[in-house]
């Protein structure tokens, strides 16, 4: 057992988990039933589609409810709001190529209506927008 879920464990009312640093620790071998709020914007290497896949499908992934992230691909976001059934807010710092041209929009189209999207373009050269799912 790492010495992490050792921590974790003696924590069970813990609510939120937040990582720094250069890479995270795999979250998939975490588990805590009382962790609903991820921070993983504080890692220095954005998460790719397997990195995506692999948070959805771990312990913590299926049962966050807040998540803040940094990915590479815009596509990873509505994959993200998809997947993550107890998500209720998601905060991510995009820095994909291709997002200077309005993400908010192309996420419009891509999400559904019960998403409401706040994005902030001011953080060159990525762009970080905040969701609100109901």
């Amino acid at each position: 057992m790492s010495q992490l879920q050792a921590l974790i464990d003696k924590a069970p009312r813990l609510y939120s988990l937040t990582f720094s640093g250069k890479s995270s620790p795999d979250i998939a071998k975490l588990t805590s039933k009382s962790i609903r709020r991820l921070d993983l914007s504080n890692i220095e290497t954005y998460f790719n589609k397997p990195a995506c896949i692999s948070l959805c499908h771990s312990s913590l992934g299926i049962q966050c409810e807040v998540l803040s992230i940094q990915t590479n691909d815009r596509q990873n976001i509505p994959y993200l709001v998809k997947k993550m059934k107890n998500l209720r807010a998601l905060c991510v710092k995009c820095n994909d190529k291709s997002t200077k041209c309005h993400l908010s929009g192309w996420l419009r189209q891509r999400l559904p209506p019960n998403c409401s999207i706040s994005d902030e373009e001011n953080f060159a050269p990525s762009v970080r927008v905040q969701l609100w799912i109901r």
